[in-house]
């Protein structure tokens, strides 16, 4: 018969409390501060690498992340016990961040780089390299017409202060337009819930579940496809894809190494 496990209730009404209490409350001040932010975003705080993950960004975020832990998180905790479920649940968490804002700032930090270096020192040559190797390629295409043009012009009269100073204001508007997007913040519990998720993948393979409450379905085959699924999507993502795919494959690879540190003691 199924029951509600210590910890598991105990997220859930902390997550629930803090989401209404922001959302009526507060005016979103939590979820404000507490977001994870790119971290070279003058609004980064290292908390966030904890508070990001009991936010939510509505209802239907909240309600999807607490449900698969509310139906599949007690099975986990039962096999570890409630004090390693809790242990692992907010490592898995904060582990996912951590990854989830290293590799933002691997992506970002050459461009950004390029950008400073652009700005410092301003040229024909300097403008033509950072087109061709400082910048996204969407950006080129998008803008393709206007960067030909500008660096044409810049080519025929590099000693032009007002060319110059428009490829450097191109060049700032670039870099403060890709900063803004990933100061955009991300929240939820996906991270440690897709981390429970691969551990009942790896702990308990050939158990069963009922998906929808009618179909039969062994653990390893959801953990796989949801694996892939979000493994295909982190890959495709288009710019109107605002899950944060990248955070549920870092909460896997968090919960995979722990539970290899983890090995011999839970065996």
């Amino acid at each position: 018969m199924f029951r509600i496990t210590p910890a598991i209730k105990n997220i859930l009404i902390i997550t629930f409390a803090i989401f209404l209490i922001d959302a009526f409350v507060l005016n979103g001040i939590i979820n404000n501060t507490l977001i994870l932010r790119f971290i070279l975003s003058e609004n980064f705080i290292f908390v966030q690498f904890f508070g990001y993950m009991w936010l939510h960004a509505d209802f239907s975020h909240i309600f999807h992340n607490m449900l698969v832990l509310f139906f599949l998180g007690p099975m986990l905790e039962e096999y570890l016990g409630s004090k390693r479920f809790l242990q692992f649940y907010l490592i898995v968490g904060v582990g996912a961040g951590l990854l989830y804002g290293i590799v933002n700032f691997v992506q970002v930090y050459p461009d950004v780089l390029a950008a400073n270096n652009y700005i410092e020192n301003p040229s024909p040559q300097a403008f033509e390299d950072y087109i061709f190797n400082g910048t996204a390629e969407h950006i080129r295409v998008n803008n393709g017409p206007t960067l030909s043009k500008l660096l044409e012009t810049y080519k025929a009269s590099p000693s032009d202060k007002g060319v110059e100073n428009a490829t450097i204001k191109f060049v700032s508007d670039i870099y403060e337009a890709a900063k803004q997007g990933y100061s955009a913040g991300m929240l939820g519990a996906s991270g440690a819930v897709f981390g429970v998720l691969l551990a009942l993948g790896i702990l308990m393979p050939e158990r069963e579940i009922r998906l929808f409450f009618v179909l039969p379905l062994k653990i390893k085959y959801l953990v796989f496809f949801l694996g892939m699924y979000t493994l295909y999507n982190q890959i495709n993502q288009s710019d109107g894809d605002l899950v944060s795919h990248l955070t549920h494959l870092t909460g896997m690879l968090v919960a995979f190494i722990l539970l290899k540190i983890w090995k011999k003691k839970i065996s």
